[in-house]
């Protein structure tokens, strides 16, 4: 493989890297505004305990869709 195929593939490495990195970024910050929603010192009146729990089960299954998506990822390129 010549010297420029490779960097390209380097390329295209943190390129692939870059993307994943501000996908995480995104939902971290969606994780933490529900965070943020759900320990405010006092709950909204409309919001009853049935949608709290909602909210805190779908912020567990996001983590957990999160990190499953990390662990199943294959490696890119040579290493």
């Amino acid at each position: 493989m010549s010297k420029k195929n490779n960097c390209h593939n380097y390329d295209t490495i943190l390129l692939t890297i870059n993307e994943i990195e501000r996908k995480i970024n995104n939902l971290q910050e969606g994780i933490s505004k529900i965070k943020t929603k759900m320990t405010s010192s006092e709950p909204a009146e409309e919001q009853c305990v049935d949608e709290l729990e909602a909210d805190k089960a779908a912020l567990e299954a996001i983590q957990g869709m999160c990190f499953d998506v990390l662990l199943e990822r294959e490696p890119e390129g040579e290493a």
